[in-house]
């Protein structure tokens, strides 16, 4: 397989949806990697106040 140099920061659960997202330790138990695209239930993106700034991995995603 060939080094990308891309880092696994991402864990998912047996349906499939994050349950661990680290961008500062990428390798501890990650086995994918983030590439940009998201997908959210409405009732997620109800949690973000009209026209504020968040970051999604800092805000949204779990510990």
């Amino acid at each position: 397989q060939e080094d990308t140099g891309a880092k696994n920061n991402v864990a998912l659960d047996d349906n499939l949806m994050v349950i661990r997202y680290d961008k500062e330790n990428p390798e501890l138990g990650l086995e994918y990697v983030e590439a940009g695209v998201l997908v959210f239930r409405q009732e997620v993106l109800s949690l973000i106040k009209e026209n504020s700034t968040i970051s999604l991995e800092e805000g949204l995603y779990p510990d």
